[in-house]
């Protein structure tokens, strides 16, 4: 029970930095542009993972395999550099609001995949909460901009591409990452491999 609850807070506390980092990265990205913020971004982190990793494991590099580092490297190729890119571009184009929106349906994408590739179950409430987020989220993004808006008809169609796009992304990386960090590996590792390969990705991008 204690496990669970702690897992909810997580996710809540999660949830909110979420909110509060949307903010900032649309206000940086409409100053820097997506592709600059998105290497300063994973540079920064990384290298911070890899210092963190480096003095509370006595190792800069984590030791999880092979198999688990190719798992967790795809992952952050495809969610953070990839996928991030598109979040980027769309902060940029449409603002936080709207691609905060689409980036909802990661997790269903997430699970989609799970459910076909390893046939993990659904309950009945786990789709319908699916199919009312996607209708909610078509309903948001098939908004004309309001005739007062700075954001053209034709940046919002690429804005909701871009974010569409991230959500893809974001939600495949979510199952690959979920099967390299099986086991006994911890968290700060997975990420630190995932974070570092992410910041190869975006290097090559940029």
């Amino acid at each position: 029970m204690m496990i669970e609850r702690a897992g909810e807070l997580a996710g809540l506390a999660t949830s909110a930095l979420w909110v509060v980092s949307s903010l900032a990265f649309a206000a940086a990205g409409q100053r820097m542009g997506a592709t600059r913020l998105n290497l300063l971004r994973s540079l920064l982190a990384a290298a911070l993972l890899l210092l963190l990793h480096w003095f509370l494991k006595a190792n800069p590099w984590p030791t999880i395999g092979a198999n688990r580092t190719w798992y967790l490297g795809i992952s952050g190729l495809l969610g953070l550099a990839i996928g991030d890119q598109f979040l980027f571009a769309g902060y940029v184009l449409v603002g936080a609001r709207t691609t905060t929106l689409l980036m909802t349906l990661a997790p269903a994408v997430a699970a989609s995949l799970s459910w076909i590739v390893f046939g993990q179950t659904m309950s009945l409430q786990a789709i319908v909460g699916m199919l009312i987020t996607l209708l909610g989220v078509l309903w948001v993004a098939a908004e004309r901009p309001h005739a007062t808006s700075h954001i053209s008809s034709a940046q919002q169609i690429k804005g909701v591409w871009f974010g569409a796009g991230a959500a893809l992304c974001q939600g495949v990386g979510m199952v690959l990452a979920s099967n390299g960090l099986r086991g006994d590996i911890d968290a700060l590792s997975g990420q630190t491999v995932r974070m570092s390969e992410g910041a190869l990705g975006i290097i090559v991008i940029a």
